[in-house]
């Protein structure tokens, strides 16, 4: 696990930045709960921010004693508040007022940083309005639930796991199992931000991009689904479908890009051309259907799904672990097997489990190439079937030739790369 080591200023900022970015977590959560009556509760998403920053600063002034004092002083500015609770028990100018005198203390030892956080302070105040109205209007109960969902972890599981393997073929690493669940969850969080940022009027190509961060196999299901309740919009939902195995390239140079960066450059043409493919070929699509009418576009949900990412660790580990013990027992030939069936089911386990090995040691670098791209292909053959089921034949004969173009286009440039190489 990396040792990130700060230097200089940033490393006189980072305890603030932190005070202050956990102040504002835990304050979005209690702003939604405070209410908006008179009798609402006394701290929101302001105070609890300034709160927190206040006790960092109250410590690099003046030290442990110094925290206590200003801790009985803000149980006496509570007590009060509770006391008058129908008379705006809000606590926000107090503690700035707490907080100011604080940073005048801090002043006498450090003047530059006293004042880049008196600047931080005065635009926590400014954007009232601004910050009550994301925390209670422009974010959901759901998105924020993901959100701390996402910040457990990452800040709490995945610290805490060990950096090792911890079974005798040397594949199962427990953080960098956990470590590919978390970035499955940002990538999916981020889809949906996007998607709620771009809105269902963007059109079905860019709902079926968003979404293949989510799922690219779900995403062609719907697409298809939707193309068969709807034939007029079946070129539309084909570029959608399509433009969804981009979503997959990027995820899977993301997935090997986090375990070993060394695996990512030796794909980077491959998984590249792959992407570029399918969105040459979406656009294609796209202008078969240029004339056609992009309003009611649906949308699809690309919040994090607790069960589904668990159940996707589970199935990386199992790969990890079925590819790690045939590698073992019948090197490379084991391992293609293994990815070529793990891939009908996900290309990320795959690619996961094979970048594994080699960060491990188990597996060289330049034959990690061949099982990932065939769990790609074998993923592909996937999509194709469910293209098939979900959408009907039209849908299969325009989305099929798609993923086909992608896995020739892949395997085509590894080739190259692999003869430009040699």
């Amino acid at each position: 696990m990396p040792n990130f080591v700060m230097t200089g200023p940033m490393n006189d900022l980072l305890p603030f930045a932190a005070a202050l970015a956990i102040g504002l977590l835990i304050g979005a959560e209690r702003e939604r709960r405070k209410g908006t009556t008179r009798e609402r509760g006394a701290a929101g998403i302001r105070t609890f921010a300034l709160t927190a920053m206040l006790g960092t600063v109250t410590m690099s002034a003046g030290g442990v004693w110094f925290v206590v004092a200003m801790a009985v002083g803000l149980s006496t500015l509570l007590a009060v508040a509770y006391l008058r609770p129908h008379d705006d028990p809000g606590l926000t100018t107090e503690v700035a007022l707490l907080l100011t005198l604080t940073l005048g203390a801090l002043a006498q030892r450090a003047p530059g940083l006293s004042v880049a956080l008196g600047v931080a302070v005065a635009y926590v105040l400014q954007v009232r309005f601004r910050l009550h109205r994301f925390v209670t209007g422009a974010i959901t109960e759901r998105e924020l639930q993901d959100a701390l969902l996402l910040a457990v972890a990452a800040l709490i599981i995945l610290p805490v796991l060990p950096d090792r393997p911890i079974d005798g073929f040397h594949a199962l690493n427990p953080y960098t199992i956990w470590r590919f669940t978390v970035v499955m969850l940002l990538v999916a969080l981020i889809g949906h931000i996007a998607q709620r940022v771009l809105g269902p009027r963007a059109g079905l190509p860019v709902t079926g991009f968003v979404s293949g961060f989510a799922s690219s196999i779900a995403t062609i299901s719907a697409m298809g689904a939707l193309a068969k309740r709807n034939p007029e919009r079946l070129p539309t939902a084909a570029a959608g479908a399509v433009l969804s195995t981009i979503a997959t390239m990027i995820q899977l140079g993301i997935v090997i890009g986090t375990i070993h960066p060394g695996v990512l450059i030796q794909l980077a043409f491959p998984l590249g051309a792959g992407a570029l493919s399918a969105l040459a070929y979406a656009l294609w699509a796209l202008w078969r259907a240029s004339r056609q009418n992009g309003a009611d576009m649906p949308v699809i949900d690309t919040g994090i799904d607790l069960k589904s990412a668990l159940i996707l660790t589970l199935s990386v580990s199992l790969v990890m672990l079925a590819s790690g013990a045939l590698s073992q027992w019948y090197g490379r030939a084991g391992l293609l097997v293994v990815a070529m069936t793990g891939g009908l089911a996900d290309a990320h386990s795959v690619a996961a489990s094979v970048t594994s090995l080699v960060e491990q040691g188990q597996l060289s670098m330049p034959s990690a190439a061949l099982p990932i791209l065939a769990g790609v292909s074998t993923n592909a053959l996937a999509k194709g079937v469910v293209a098939a089921i979900s959408g009907g034949p039209r849908f299969a004969k325009t989305v099929v030739p798609g993923l086909i173009f992608v896995v020739a286009a892949i395997w085509l440039a590894d080739l190259l790369s692999s003869t430009g190489g040699a």
